[in-house]
This record gives structure tokens, C-alpha cells and sequence, in this order.
């Protein structure tokens, strides 16, 4: 018969192995939970700094465009102040019309992204008050030796006067566009000059 020694050991080493295999599985399952969080964490870090570094970039590429954008409509509105009258209108004051005119038309779709709605509407009606103006400019300038196209002198002049006119619209956006803009940086930013 089995005495009581060989069932206290037969206890004892059952519950001796279970206890180990308990503990060699406990082991085994917070050492891969602590894996799979790790992973994930690792995942997550990699994620928010990409994250982050792609925001950079973006607030990086949007703090560059305000000065453009600044350079760009003080550029065009002094470039028509100079071709507004005849006294000033030279041919590097209009070629520089001309590049004005034109880099804001390209850029203008660029722009929309980094300003505020209000403020690229006032950009959009400048640029459309700089294609205006150089239409009128072209009238104006157009030479009056020609002789299959005839231009009338009349119309020339009331193209003159619509000039200044425009010029006076442009040098408004331009007036009321800069503190826009600064204020737009400023919120941005939140650096106050």
C-alpha cells in the first residue's frame, strides 16, 4: 500500500512543478505583453515624430511664404506707382510690372493654402486689380505708329486716367493687406512685434 510519505512527496513535487510551470508561464506572458507594448510604444514615438516633424516643415514652409507674399505685393504695388504716370513709366518699371503681375498670378494658388480666407481674398482682388492695371498699361503704352492696329489717342487717355485710378485701388489692398498679414504671422507664431 502506499504510505503517507510517498503521497506527502508525491504532493509536494506536483505542487512543486505546478508552482514552477506557473511561474515559468507568468514569466513568459509579462515578458511578451511588455514586447508588444513596447512595439506599440515604439510604433507610436516613430509616428509622433514623423508627425511632428512634418508640422515643422509646414510651419517652416508657411513662415516663408509671408515675407513672399510681402515682397511680392510692395514689389507690384511700387512697380505700378511707376507705370501709373507718364512721367514715371519707364521700361525697367514696366518690365518689373510685369514680373510682379505675374509671379503673384503663379503664386497666388500657393498662397491660399498658409492665409487665412479673408486675406487671400484680398489677395485674389489684388491680383485681379494688377491684371486690370497692366490691360490699361498695355493701352497706354501701345505704340500710335502702328499702323494696321490704329489706337485712338482719346481712348489712351481715358486708359491714362483709369490708371491712376487703379493705382489708387492697389495702394489700398497693398495698405490694408500688411497689417493682415503681420497679424495672420502673428497669431501663427505668437511672437508680437
Amino acid at each position: 500500500m502506499i504510505d503517507a510519505q510517498s503521497i506527502l512527496i508525491a504532493v509536494l513535487s506536483s505542487g512543486v512543478t505546478g508552482g514552477a510551470i506557473a511561474f515559468v508561464l507568468k514569466r513568459f506572458v509579462e515578458r511578451s505583453i511588455e514586447h508588444k507594448f513596447r512595439m506599440i510604444e515604439l510604433t507610436r514615438e516613430s509616428e509622433l515624430t514623423q508627425a511632428s516633424g512634418a508640422r515643422s516643415a509646414l510651419f517652416e514652409k508657411e513662415l516663408l511664404v509671408y515675407p513672399e507674399i510681402n515682397e511680392v505685393i510692395y514689389r507690384s504695388r511700387n512697380a505700378a506707382r511707376a507705370c501709373a504716370t507718364q512721367s514715371t513709366r519707364t521700361r525697367s518699371a514696366l518690365r518689373d510690372f510685369q514680373a510682379c503681375k505675374i509671379h503673384l498670378t503663379e503664386n497666388l494658388f500657393k498662397y491660399q493654402i498658409f492665409v487665412p480666407d479673408p486675406e487671400f481674398r484680398a489677395l485674389h482682388r489684388l491680383k485681379t486689380e494688377m491684371q486690370e492695371f497692366g490691360v490699361l498699361l498695355d493701352e497706354v503704352t501701345r505704340s500710335q505708329k502702328v499702323e494696321d492696329t490704329p489706337v485712338d489717342p482719346k481712348l489712351q487717355e481715358v486708359a491714362s486716367g483709369q490708371l491712376v485710378e487703379r493705382f489708387a485701388t492697389i495702394d489700398e489692398l497693398y495698405q490694408s493687406l500688411v497689417p493682415k498679414l503681420k497679424e495672420a504671422i502673428q497669431a501663427k507664431t505668437g511672437i508680437r512685434s
